[in-house]
């Protein structure tokens, strides 16, 4: 029997069981439906993992930060101040960094500094409110991929790229309620809540103004370097044993003008304070937003920073005098930074309490039962002065250092940027560290693994689901044939006695069983790109109500991800995957139509007919 006598006769039989053919068809219209739908789905959100999320999240897990803050095994940080940078046990040197590129995986290793300056304010980056940054470190390009910047290059005279950190966002402020005097006492002092709500110092962060998208690209201004804010409030703490009592009081325009007079008094001889007062102001693009929990530093390129430091210090040093300063007055009336005996800066250790942040200063005095009254601050901060410590004949000889010429390798080495040379090699990466002595590297996790994990599932899903939907598919023809074929006895009787041959029988119901199918399958493949739109729209309704838009995603874990999903986001049909699963269900079809199709074959002429009658 020919291929297309057997076609034709099948569809004579479908026209004329038409109600059959519907429930037979039905299965695999939905299944197909079914598996265009949710292949495109799969595929679609495949796609959006791997673009958005995977290929990011590879692209920042190339880079480890080795900060020995993060040693596992480190118990407590050492305090820094009375520590050159000579003998920090919290710095690295250039024998680490120079270490670290030789071992496996690793690609390069750059070192990360601290810009040795005091806080700096910005007034331009939140309209009415002066925000304040604790310090910068300093880092190399590859730095910026953990922070989704898309350039870190710095050029002069052009912006400062800046990666902003989210605890420049936390305002603080005084608020004395009202009243002019505030006491709390001991009882109050052990109960932490009780204590905060007192306080006139208050902290702010805000919500309204903190948004990564809407910040991405900003320019604003920022001033280095300045003088010490004027105290406005009066701290008085009395301690007397385990009891204590805290006594804030506001400043009288007498007291004030009293205190801008002495550190006038104090400044005066040595440096012009009109120009001291300036500053040095500098334009900062933002490219990035460090959400690091801790890190209160903003991040911008080590030139950048070495330029600005050595503008501050120009600024500085040809504000003063000619006037020399006392040997006492070294780190004791006046801090800045320290020239260590190999060159290097740091930090003089001097007790700096007033602060830069405008209305936020207090003038603190402390006396106890066991020690004699101690007022401060006693120390005013010159961020761009810079001197050295000579050894003389067994004493310390202080002195100004007349040119100072800033280069990185004069700035300690607080950090380490570890580049991998692909991210999946990060655990291997993190034991050669570990096992070289940079136990640290333990403490950033991987997350890739996990997400292609989950990526790759949701395709294993789909065949899992296919199968089990296929195979159903299957038991249901095998029934639907099967009737038809008890249904037909007469018909096969009648073939047979015609001369038609068992292997003609089984190709007329294999054929039948097909044609069935095919019809199902474009049925299914019709209903099933009609669908993709509509369900691809309700999708994104649905995740938009839990809360996925992308200014909530923003400011979460996932910030700089750009998560928001769009209905266009599940469009991507992927015709190869949905034409293998047409053809194999078409295979499958044949196969296990084969099952009825031998069965009604082997019927005889006479018992085909006597059974129909």
């Amino acid at each position: 029997m020919p291929i297309l006598y057997a076609a034709r006769t099948s569809l004579r039989k479908l026209r004329r069981k038409r109600m059959r053919m519907f429930f037979g068809i039905v299965p695999t219209v939905l299944l197909l439906t079914f598996i265009v739908l949710f292949s495109t789905i799969s595929v679609s959100v495949n796609t959006f993992i791997r673009t958005h999320i995977l290929s990011k999240i590879e692209y920042r897990e190339e880079i480890i930060h080795l900060s020995k803050l993060n040693n596992p095994a480190q118990t407590y940080m050492p305090t820094p101040s009375p520590l050159s940078s000579d003998d920090n046990p919290n710095d690295y040197t250039q024998s680490d960094v120079d270490k670290v590129k030789t071992l496996n995986h690793i690609q390069d290793a750059q070192a990360e500094r601290i810009l040795p300056t005091t806080s700096a304010t910005t007034a331009s980056l939140v309209a009415g409110k002066t925000l304040t940054v604790d310090g910068f470190t300093l880092a190399p390009q590859e730095t910026a991929r953990d922070y989704d910047a898309t350039s870190f290059t710095y050029s002069a005279g052009q912006p400062i790229p800046i990666i902003v950190n989210k605890a420049m966002f936390n305002r603080r402020y005084l608020d004395m309620g009202g009243k002019s005097t505030i006491t709390i006492t001991g009882e109050q002092l052990a109960d932490p809540q009780k204590s905060l709500a007192l306080v006139p110092v208050k902290s702010e962060f805000l919500d309204a103004d903190y948004n990564k998208s809407k910040m991405l690209g900003r320019t604003f201004q920022m001033k280095l370097g300045g003088l010490p804010a004027i105290p406005m409030v009066a701290l008085k703490s009395t301690f007397s044993g385990t009891s204590g009592t805290d006594v804030y009081r506001t400043l009288s325009t007498s007291d004030i003008a009293k205190l801008q007079k002495t550190q006038n008094d104090a400044i005066g001889p040595y440096w012009d304070q009109a120009k001291l007062a300036e500053g040095v102001t500098a334009h900062f693009v933002i490219v990035g937003v460090n959400e690091t929990p801790g890190d209160s530093k903003a991040i911008i390129p080590t030139t950048a920073g070495i330029a600005l430091f050595q503008e501050l210090y120009t600024l500085q040093r040809g504000a003063r005098t000619h006037t020399a300063l006392p040997a006492e007055a070294y780190s004791s009336s006046f801090a800045g930074e320290r020239v260590t005996k190999t060159g290097k800066l740091s930090d003089n250790g001097a007790d700096t309490s007033y602060n830069v942040t405008p209305g936020v200063a207090l003038l603190t005095e402390r006396t106890s039962t066991d020690s004699p009254p101690a007022v401060g601050p006693t120390v005013i901060p010159i961020p761009g002065w810079v001197y050295r410590n000579d050894e003389k004949d067994g004493a310390t000889v202080s002195s100004d250092v007349p040119d100072f010429i800033l280069t990185a390798d004069k700035l300690s080495i607080t950090g380490i940027t570890v580049r991998l040379d692909n991210a999946t090699n990060r655990p291997k990466a993190q034991k050669a560290l570990a096992t070289a002595g940079y136990p640290e590297a333990d403490n950033s996790a991987s997350f890739t693994d996990t997400i292609r994990k989950v990526n790759g599932g949701l395709g294993t899903a789909l065949l899992v689901v296919v199968a089990i939907l296929a195979g159903i598919n299957a038991l249901i023809l095998i029934s639907t044939v099967g009737r038809s074929v008890a249904d037909s006895q007469r018909e096969i009787g009648v073939y047979r006695a015609l001369g038609a041959r068992k292997r003609d029988v089984a190709k007329l119901y294999v054929v039948y069983s097909a044609i069935q199918t095919a019809l199902g399958i474009a049925l299914g493949l019709i209903l099933g790109l009609v669908l993709i739109f509509p369900v691809a729209s309700w999708l994104t309704a649905v995740i938009a109500k839990l809360g996925f838009t992308q200014a909530a995603l923003d400011n979460g874990v996932f910030g700089g991800l750009n998560l928001a999903v769009k209905s266009a986001d599940f469009y991507h049909i992927d015709v190869l995957r949905i034409g293998l699963y047409a053809i194999a269900l078409m295979v499958l079809t044949i196969v296990v139509s084969l099952i009825p199709a031998w069965r009604a074959a082997r019927i005889s002429p006479v018992e085909a007919i006597r059974k129909a009658d």
